[in-house]
């Protein structure tokens, strides 16, 4: 495990772009990505979370950064291989969410589906935004969807630890009882009704973690409660 790799990746104070451009550039964009995800994969769960600053992680959580969505595939793999092959130009939050839902919404309905799971994967760092566009693809999220699928759902799995909420619950939970409930109510200023959409969202995470079957990781999501 290259351990300094693994460690600005997951606490998210640089970009992806910035850590390549910074520490890695003497390699190839391709070759850095598939450096990272060498180490992603070959690091269990429980390694990543000691590596991420629980006081650096927690100045992170706020409303934008914890999400809600309903499907955990149609913020990640789905989606990032509906994006890897149409022209953003012409895509916005209500395309998208014409693909996943139902003919009978409406284009409020679909255009917050859209941006929902937008913004999932945009804190799974596979989509980018711009003042010139909606939303993108990225490069890295086009390197993700070109990898093998048992191994794209291990990176996928692991990459849910890059989202503050997540990585701090897990860090709570390592030694006592947790509510996801709770912990929103401290950590955001999110209304009553939004904080327990939200709080499912985390607990769906949750249960995509725990299928990378880590033992430490798996004890800890048994000490979570969702309210």
């Amino acid at each position: 495990m290259e351990k300094l790799l693994i460690k600005l990746y997951f606490n998210n104070l640089e970009s992806i772009e910035q850590i390549y451009n910074k520490k890695y550039s003497h390699i190839s964009l391709e070759e850095f990505y598939e450096l990272l995800c060498k180490n992603i994969f070959e690091t269990d769960c429980s390694m990543i979370l000691k590596e991420i600053d629980f006081e650096s992680n927690r100045k992170l959580i706020n409303s934008k950064t914890i999400p809600q969505f309903s499907q955990f595939s149609h913020g990640s793999f789905e989606l990032i291989k509906i994006l890897s092959s149409v022209d953003f130009l012409e895509f916005n939050y209500i395309s998208l969410g014409k693909i996943f839902l139902e003919n009978n919404k409406n284009d409020g309905a679909y255009r917050k589906y859209g941006e929902n799971h937008i913004k999932l994967a945009s804190l799974l760092g596979y989509v980018t935004f711009s003042k010139s566009f909606n939303f993108k693809i990225n490069s890295y999220g086009v390197f993700i969807n070109e990898l093998d699928a048992n191994f794209r759902d291990n990176i996928n799995r692991k990459n849910i630890l890059r989202i503050p909420i997540v990585s701090h619950i897990l860090k709570e939970a390592s030694f006592k009882e947790v509510s996801i409930y709770e912990i929103l109510k401290k950590s955001s200023d999110l209304s009553e009704s939004t904080i327990k959409r939200r709080a499912s969202s985390i607990k769906t995470l949750l249960k995509e973690v725990q299928k990378l079957n880590d033992i430490s990781i798996a004890e800890a999501i048994g000490r979570i409660y969702e309210l």
